[in-house]
C-alpha cells in the first residue's frame, strides 16, 4: 500500500514529503528541510527504512535536516549536478538567512527521467529548470501524485530573481515537462497548500495556458 505523509518543517514551512509502501515498509523522503526529530517519529513510527533522499533543489530551506537523516539511515542523497554550486556553499546559505547545519555528504547526481523505487512504487525525475538550474520534480504515475518543490504552487510560481535562476526556463518548464501529466495529478508544492494540475494549467496567471 502507498501512503504520502507531508509535513511542514523549518523555519520556513518547506513541504517535507516522506513516501511509503507499507508492506514492504520501504520509504522515499523528499525535500527534508528542518525539524529532523518529526521525519525520524515519523520513521519510526511506520518501521520505515529509508532507500534514498531526494532533493528537489539545493536551497537550504529544502536539506537542512539532511545531515541528521543521513546519519540515522545511512541512505543515498540524490540531487541534480546543475545545483552543486548551491549545495556546495550552503554554509554562505546559512549565513545569510542565519540558520545552521552540520556539514552536507555527498551526493549522487539525478539524471532526467531516473527512477526511483520505494518498495513497489516508482517515482521518476523530471528535470525543470528554472527556479534553480538543477530543479526537479519528481512524479508517481500510478498515484498520480507530483512533488515540486519551488517550481510550481498552487496560483503561483517558483522565483527566479535567485542565483541561477530563470523566468523563461521556468515556465517552459513547467509548461512542456509539467502540464502533459493527467490534469487530475496531486500536486504537492515545496511550500504551501496542495494544488491539481489542471487547476495550475487554465488558472495559474504565471504560466497558464491559452485557451
Amino acid at each position: 500500500m502507498f501512503q504520502r505523509v507531508t509535513l511542514p518543517v523549518g523555519p520556513l514551512l518547506c513541504n517535507c514529503s516522506l513516501l511509503m509502501d507499507t508492506e514492504k515498509k520501504q520509504a522515499i523522503v523528499v525535500d527534508p528541510g528542518g525539524d529532523f526529530e518529526s521525519i525520524r517519529d515519523h520513521l519510526l513510527k511506520n518501521s520505515m527504512q529509508v532507500s534514498a533522499i531526494l532533493l528537489t533543489h539545493a536551497h537550504l530551506d529544502h536539506l537542512g535536516a539532511v545531515p541528521a537523516l543521513v546519519n540515522m539511515t545511512q541512505a543515498p542523497v540524490y540531487l541534480h549536478a546543475n545545483d552543486q554550486w548551491l549545495y556546495d556553499n550552503v554554509a554562505t546559505q546559512s549565513r545569510l538567512l542565519g540558520f545552521s547545519i552540520a556539514p552536507l555528504p555527498q551526493f549522487l547526481k539525478i539524471s532526467d527521467d531516473q527512477l526511483f523505487n520505494a518498495g513497489a512504487h516508482e517515482a521518476v525525475a523530471i528535470h525543470t529548470p528554472g527556479h534553480t538550474p538543477g530543479s526537479c520534480c519528481f512524479y508517481w504515475a500510478q498515484a498520480r501524485l507530483l512533488l515540486t518543490g519551488d517550481t510550481l504552487f498552487d496560483k503561483d510560481v517558483g522565483r527566479t530573481d535567485l542565483w541561477g535562476g530563470s523566468y523563461p526556463d521556468l515556465v517552459r518548464s513547467i509548461q512542456e515537462r509539467l502540464f502533459c501529466l493527467p490534469e487530475d495529478t496531486c500536486v504537492i508544492p515545496g511550500h504551501g497548500s496542495i494544488t491539481q494540475i489542471g487547476q495550475e494549467k487554465y488558472f495559474n496567471p504565471y504560466v497558464k495556458l491559452s485557451s
